[in-house]
């Protein structure tokens, strides 16, 4: 199988990378703002942010190409700039357009206003986004012509669920030089969960809302208990805790 990204998906990881590594790197731990620390510091977080969300990414696309669809990435953006569905930009006010745009992206933005007015303390890393595609000629001799949302659902998680795996597997070295890695794929691992529309979280939840309750306690407790406890007891008692949880929900779904 080969993974393959268009010219617009390379511009919006390109795009995106960046972001995340500004918004990880934005504050350096230092008191005093020194240019050379600051930059090392923003370069550092620049690769790992390469090298996480890109792996992101190519899980959805490996789990998308065994369900026989295709997925494109993009950085997570808006049409509306209301709940009204005429309420798409660009933003006109008495015929004169204020926002001369087809969609704002409003990943970016949050981003940028969260580590700016923070000063780098609150990370808001919803930056990536997927569109999801069914292949018609890829699911010849599958039982339906078109995903179900059982497949939409855990294409979806599969992005999630590598960064978590990635935090856990870096975690499992125990050096301080890996912490930076851990940081950027748990956090990936939490925002791409909300399920806002655009993001996987969404996917999730309206593909299967069983593997969206699953998924979220796995992956909140795993980055709960790998602080405070060994990889091992963190990931049974997560698989615990969202076993019974999974079961909680499915009783009173059948009730």
């Amino acid at each position: 199988m080969t993974i393959n990204f268009n010219q617009k998906e390379v511009n919006s990881l390109i795009i995106g990378v960046i972001i995340l590594g500004f918004i990880f790197g934005f504050d350096d731990g230092q008191e005093i703002f020194i240019a050379s620390h600051w930059l090392a510091n923003f370069f550092r977080f620049l690769l790992i942010a390469a090298i996480s969300l890109l792996i992101h990414v190519i899980a959805h696309k490996i789990t998308a190409n065994k369900f026989g669809a295709t997925i494109e990435y993009e950085n997570w953006s808006i049409r509306r700039y209301w709940f009204s569905k005429k309420a798409n930009f660009p933003l006109e006010v008495l015929g004169v357009k204020l926002l001369p745009i087809k969609k704002l992206p409003i990943g970016i933005v949050l981003a940028l206003l969260f580590a700016f007015t923070s000063l780098g303390k609150i990370i808001f890393a919803t930056i990536e986004s997927i569109k999801i595609k069914s292949d018609r000629i890829k699911r010849i001799g599958k039982q339906f012509p078109e995903l179900t949302d059982f497949e939409t659902a855990i294409i979806g998680v599969s992005g999630p669920l590598i960064s978590l795996f990635l935090a856990l597997l870096f975690k499992s070295f125990n050096t301080p030089i890996l912490e930076p890695f851990i940081k950027v794929n748990y956090v990936i691992a939490l925002y791409t969960m909300i399920p806002f529309p655009g993001l996987d979280g969404a996917k999730i939840l309206f593909g299967s809302k069983g593997v969206y309750v699953l998924s979220l306690v796995f992956i909140i407790m795993s980055i709960a208990l790998i602080m405070v406890t060994g990889i091992a007891m963190a990931i049974f008692l997560s698989i615990i805790t969202a076993l019974i949880l999974f079961l909680i929900y499915l009783y009173k779904e059948s009730g």
